[in-house]
This record gives C-alpha cells, sequence and structure tokens, in this order.
C-alpha cells in the first residue's frame, strides 16, 4: 500500500456489535460532514474477542461488510483469522496484524497507520505492524475485491 491511514481508534471487547459503532459515534461528529463515514480504526485487543466478530457462519463475510458500512477503515488486531482476514480485504478494510496489548491504545485516540515503514503510529510510541504484500494492497486501495476487479476490467 502507499498511503498512510490515520484513524480513531474504537476499542472493542467480546461484546462488541457493528451496530455498537453507529450509536457511539454520535459524539464523535467532531469536523465530519453529515452522511460521510469518520475514519475508525477497530481496535481488538484479545483474539478470542475476534473470533464472535469473525467467525459467524458465513465466514465473516457479514461482519465484514457491516463494519464497512459503519466506516471501518482498518482493524488491528494481535492476529486476525485467516478467512475473516480476507473477507476484511474483499470489502476494502486494512488488516492490520500488531500487538496491540503494548500499544495501549485508548478509546478515541488518533492513530497513523505508515505503510511505508509498516509501523503504527500513537502515542505510546511507533509499532510494528505485519507487511501488507503488494497484492492485497492494491486490492484494499481500490476499495476492496469488486472494485478492484471492475479497474482491471476498465468498467
Amino acid at each position: 500500500m502507499k498511503r498512510n491511514l490515520k484513524a480513531t481508534v474504537f476499542l472493542a471487547d467480546k461484546d462488541f456489535s457493528p451496530t455498537r459503532l453507529t450509536g457511539d459515534l454520535a459524539d464523535w461528529k467532531t469536523g465530519a460532514e453529515v452522511g460521510q463515514p469518520l475514519p475508525i480504526a477497530l481496535v481488538v485487543a484479545d483474539y478470542h474477542d475476534l473470533l464472535p466478530i469473525a467467525m459467524s457462519t458465513d465466514r465473516g463475510e457479514a461482519s465484514a461488510a457491516a463494519l464497512k458500512d459503519n466506516g471501518v477503515l482498518a482493524l488491528i488486531a494481535s492476529a486476525i483469522p485467516p478467512l475473516f482476514y480476507r473477507a476484511l480485504v474483499n470489502v476494502g478494510i486494512v488488516p492490520a496484524e500488531c500487538d496491540v496489548v503494548t500499544a495501549g491504545l485508548k478509546n478515541h485516540e488518533e492513530i497513523e497507520i505508515d505503510f511505508t515503514k509498516n509501523e503504527m503510529v500513537c502515542r505510546a510510541g511507533n509499532f510494528r505492524i505485519q507487511p501488507i504484500p503488494d497484492p492485497i494492497g492494491k486490492i484494499i486501495e481500490s476499495g476492496g475485491l469488486l472494485n478492484h476487479a471492475r479497474r482491471i476490467l476498465g468498467k
């Protein structure tokens, strides 16, 4: 990926539901135009908290689409199950794997993900993220697999 991503942190726990994003974001509408999704980086600290989101009956496709519809641009977790990783990529969400427990991220904190250096920059410092391979980065930059296919086919 070639561009950096700036986002606001939303911490998720085992009781997380994508519909919670809409309600909790009512207080976040600082400077964002009405109708435009706010840049959100959903952070899941514990792998077991991610499983209910990722491992639904449809292998995570509906969960990934719901996250995208609610303005999530990136999902940051210490590990992301492979099928859910692919579902995130398919809808254009950045799957960033990083040791989030060490990072000590707080709700509403602004972060930046630098894909050229493969690091996440936050108040606590810079933390390494797993590199995103170029073919996957191109899909994400296109806004998902369907948009990427349209771009390749020229439609």
